[in-house]
Order: C-alpha cells, then structure tokens, then sequence
C-alpha cells in the first residue's frame, strides 16, 4: 500500500456536495515482512454467559431516507412454492442476501439483484422447513432490497432466502457468481445483555488465503459482529468491474461472517481508488446502504454511512472516515458530528474506530498528522480509552496520554515491517492477525491473535479510565 496522500491524489477534487448530489441521484433514481517484539501470551480470552446486540445512531442529514424496502410484518402461512433444494434463478445476486443490522427482536436484511424480479424473502425458525416459516414480498420494480424482520424471539435461530418467481408459478434462489449463498441464519441478541464479543479485522483486500482462514478463527470465538477498519478491496483494477472486486475480495472472504451476523466497516484510502469508484462514489456506499434508525432514538437518517455510531450497552463506538481529510467530502461536518458526540455524552467510555492511524511504527507513520492535530484532541478532552484503526498491515499498541491505540491491519499476507520505533509504542508484531473484543459490565478485554491461533497480545481497560495492561 502507498501513502494515503499518493494514493488519493486524484481524488482531491471530490467534495461533499458531489458525493450527497451523486449518492441521492443513484439512490431515487435507481431504488437505490519481519517480526519486532513479539510475545506471545496464554491469557485466555474471557468467558461470557450471554451476548449482546448494538444500537445504530447514524450521521444527520437534512436528506429524505431513500425509498428502500423496509416491510413491517409478513404474510401467514401457508404460502408460495419455494424450491430451497431446487434448480436456481435464472436472476443472480449482484450483492449477496446479508445481515446488515440485528436487535433483540428484530434483522435488517440487504442483497441486491442483477434485475428487478418478483419474489419473496422466506424465513423460517431452526428445525422447521421454509414452507413452515413466513415471507414478505419483494417490490418487483426494484434490484436493492433493504428488508426488516420484526417480532424475532431473543437467542433464537432463524434461517433466511430469497425466492424469485420461476417456472411453474414456483419460487426459486438467486445464486452469486456461480456459487449457490442462501439459506443465511439470523439470530437476535439482547442489546442490553452483560456481554458482547466483537471481532476485528482490517486490510484484508486482496481476498487471499490468509484473510479466508482468518475469517474461520473469528468465527470459532462465537463473536456477535464483526469491525472491519478499512480497505475491503485492493487491486479492483484485476477484476471486469468494482462488484466483481468486491465479490472477489470482500462477499467470497467474508461468506462465513455474512451469512451470520452485521459487518460494521469504515473507509480506507483504497476505498477511494479509481477503478472501485461507482458513480462519483465509493463502491462502498453501494454495499452498505444507510442503516435502519430506531424509533426509540429520534435520530435524524442519513444519505451515506460515512459516519456512524454504534451503542452497545454503557458504551459507545464511533465510526468515522479519516481518509474525508484527502479527499473533502464532509471533514468539517464529520468533526462537527464527531464533536457533538463526545461532549457530555452519557457512555462509560468511547471506542473510536477509522482506518488511518494516528501513531504507527509501522510504514505509515507519516500519514496521520493531520488526524493527531484533528481528531486527538476531541479524544484527549472526553472519556475516548481506545482507538482502533488500520492502514499499517501489521499489529500494534500504543498509548498516549490515557487513551490505548490498536493498529489492526494485518488481515492478509501481506504484511508490513517496523521502521522506526515510537515512544507511544508498547508492542509491535508483523503479523496477519485479528481482535477479540469482550465487553463485559466493568470493562473491556482485548485478544490479537495471529493467523496461527497464537495470542500475541493481551489488553484489559478498566471502565471508565483506569488502564491495566497484561
């Protein structure tokens, strides 16, 4: 990876009024190396005894939500003839079905179609068959699906597909690619609930090997969600177009993950690369629509998930976009916004995740200046006790003045070394490698592990200040 100043060079000229005008056009128009310091440690990582779900509080904007299919309940059975088992579509996916958004009752589902269709979306509890479940209907004049299950039972297994009409009056599943994807299973989870185990990742854009048994390893720490810190596709030039790229290196790699629970991601600088661009826009906006607000919340909607908020239980975490200060689309509102949030908010502490790091010993360490003159201050002066980011594909912690820095971008092959060694530095690791984290009631517990299964690294922060380093 090149400095994210090269990289977005010729992207310098994008600003917010582009990317807002563009975005609400295509959404009404169209329905949308080597080792240092490495130690491995054998502290397990904390048990738990429940899960936990998250709130989504969006960016504002003064833009009408887009018209997305968002349906409250579904048809009683019995139904339509759906052919789970049977023949495929003749009508692919351009996006795979996946979960996008999950509370204690209820899922927000997204895919998009290669072409409008008639259908339906069938979900069925575990141990039953689809023709024993629900459906909802698919508005037919459209390709993007944005579809919300209400009245879910809290822990239990549901499974979901997408059924389009066929031959014979019969309903069968779009394949992507030449893969078949559906059924998914959707399980709720109490937002409220003791524990949450959160993993995280970054830099995995090539698709490769490496990323795809990462990707096995999170999934066998029964995590609830999945951080993705930025750069989801490197090298989309390789492919015909930015969907295959991202169906290459990013749905393929990630299929496990997408086919259980929410990937919360931000935008790295090869997010703003040419060749992944869709209409004036990241290709990222594409895949990620704007997410469900819930009604408790009276929070404004959003055009663009450039920025976002998440609450899990006492905590909130703080989804930003640091490569807006290359490129200009919304710096000063997204720091306004970032601003806003930090002051006098009512959390037990602030977890802040964006791409681009602000201290790195790694190959980077130049890149975050304008983020330490930015944004650290606004942490330094609120209850912030960690930042996550990527960018440098290797591992690192750091700390300075009370507040922890984790770089995570080792989620490939290829990796970085170190170049020279900060005084914020504590440990540093050329690693591919992934984060447990586990929030419990009186703090948060960190694990990076490598793509060996090895623990490298271990973190306790003690709710809300007090820092205790294992």
């Amino acid at each position: 990876m090149a400095g994210a100043k090269g990289l977005i060079s010729d992207q310098e000229n994008c600003t917010r009024k582009i990317f807002v005008a563009a975005f609400a056009a295509l959404l009404y128009g169209s329905m949308f190396g080597c080792q240092a310091d490495v130690g491995v440690q054998n502290s397990p990582i904390p048990s738990r005894t429940s899960t936990a779900a998250a709130t989504i509080i969006p960016n504002s904007s003064a833009i009408p939500s887009p018209t997305i299919t968002r349906v409250p309940s579904a048809t009683p059975t019995p139904g339509p003839v759906f052919l789970l088992e049977g023949p495929p579509s003749s009508i692919s996916y351009t996006i795979p079905l996946n979960i996008q958004y999950l509370t204690k009752n209820d899922a927000t589902l997204f895919f998009e179609l290669e072409l409008p269709a008639d259908g339906f979306l069938f979900y069925w509890p575990s141990g039953a068959s689809p023709s024993g479940g629900k459906w909802i209907e698919i508005n037919d004049k459209s390709t993007r699906h944005l579809i919300a299950l209400h009245g879910l039972i809290q822990d239990e297994d549901y499974f979901a597909a997408v059924g389009l009409l066929g031959p014979g009056g019969s309903y069968y599943v779009p394949v992507f690619g030449k893969d078949s994807w559906d059924p998914i299973k959707v399980r709720p989870f109490d937002m409220q609930a003791d524990v949450v185990r959160i993993g995280v990742i970054g830099d995995s854009g090539f698709g490769d090997r490496v990323t795809k048994n990462l990707v096995t390893q999170i999934m066998e720490y029964d995590i609830d969600l999945l951080i993705h810190t930025g750069d989801l596709v490197y090298h989309a030039e390789d492919e015909a177009t930015p969907g295959e790229a991202y169906a290459a290196k990013y749905y393929r790699a990630f299929a496990q993950v997408l086919h259980e629970m929410p990937v919360y991601p931000v935008l790295g600088n090869h997010e703003y690369d040419k060749a992944v661009m869709w209409m004036d826009l990241p290709y990222y906006a594409r895949a990620f629509p704007p997410l469900p607000i819930d009604p408790k919340s009276q929070i404004d909607s959003e055009i663009f998930r450039q920025y976002y908020a998440l609450e899990i239980g006492s905590l909130q975490f703080l989804f930003l976009d640091s490569q807006a200060f290359w490129t200009g689309a919304g710096s000063d509102d997204q720091t306004n916004w970032l601003e806003r949030r930090l002051k006098n908010n009512p959390f037990s502490a602030t977890i802040v995740v964006f791409h681009v790091a602000p201290y790195t010993s790694g190959l980077h360490r130049e890149d975050g200046k304008i983020l330490r003159q930015k944004w650290l201050p606004l942490f330094e002066q609120s209850n912030v006790i960690l930042v996550i980011t990527g960018h440098d594909h290797n591992y690192e912690r750091l700390q300075d003045n009370g507040i922890t820095y984790l770089v995570s971008g080792g989620g490939s092959a290829v990796l970085y070394g170190l170049n020279e060694r900060l005084r914020q530095s504590e440990f540093f690791a050329s690693r591919s490698n992934f984060l447990v984290l586990t929030l419990q009631n009186d703090g948060l517990s960190v694990a990076a592990i490598d793509a060996e299964g090895m623990i490298l690294d271990t973190l306790h922060l003690q709710f809300p200040s007090s820092i205790e380093v294992q």
